[in-house]
C-alpha cells in the first residue's frame, strides 16, 4: 500500500508523518516493515521514483530542467540537479543531449 501510495502522490509532498496516518500505523513501524520488505528506505523509493519520471521526462519533452524538477516532484531544482547527476552520473541537461536522439530514433 505505500508503494501505491506514492505511485499516486509522488509529485506532492510527502512526508512520513502523512504516510503514517494514511496508512494507520506508525512511522517506526512503516519504515521498518518497508525497509525489511523492499530493501531500501521510503525515501529511497520515492527519490527513484521521480528522477524515473524527470529522466521520461527529459527523454520525451522539451520542459526545461526547472521544469521537468517541479513535475517529478522536486521542489527545489538544485536538489533535483545533485540528485539526478549522482544517480546517472551526469547532468540531467548532459543527459537529456545524450540520450534524447536515441529516444527520437
Amino acid at each position: 500500500m505505500t508503494k501505491e501510495y506514492i505511485r499516486q502522490n509522488y509529485t506532492n509532498k510527502i512526508t512520513l508523518a502523512e504516510l503514517s496516518l494514511h496508512l494507520h500505523c506508525s512511522t517506526v513501524t512503516l519504515t521498518e516493515h518497508f525497509r525489511r520488505e523492499f530493501g531500501m528506505t521510503i525515501f529511497s523509493y520515492l527519490n527513484n521514483k521521480r528522477l524515473k519520471q524527470a529522466e521520461r521526462l527529459l527523454l520525451e519533452s522539451e520542459l526545461s530542467i526547472s521544469e521537468v524538477a517541479e513535475e517529478s516532484g522536486f521542489s527545489d531544482a538544485n536538489y533535483f540537479f545533485r540528485q539526478f547527476k549522482a544517480q546517472y552520473g551526469i547532468s540531467p541537461s548532459a543527459y537529456r543531449k545524450q540520450y534524447k536522439h536515441r529516444a527520437d530514433t
